[in-house]
């Protein structure tokens, strides 16, 4: 981890983590918001899949 990253999150109004995972057969994404001030946090991430455009998996309700 980079120097001062926790200053960083902290100071910051919304942290976006994206965590990458790359298998033979497929590339998978996932975000997670552990902070969003004014607002509420993801912790629970939400599978993206990135291509020309950006698709959300709306499997389960995450409004």
């Amino acid at each position: 981890m980079p120097d001062n990253r926790d200053v960083t999150a902290h100071v910051a109004d919304v942290v976006f983590d994206l965590q990458t995972t790359i298998t033979n057969a497929e590339i998978e994404n996932r975000l997670v918001v552990p902070k969003f001030r004014g607002g509420k946090a993801l912790a629970e991430p939400i599978k993206l899949r990135l291509a020309e455009s950006v698709n959300i998996d709306t499997s389960r309700d995450i409004a």
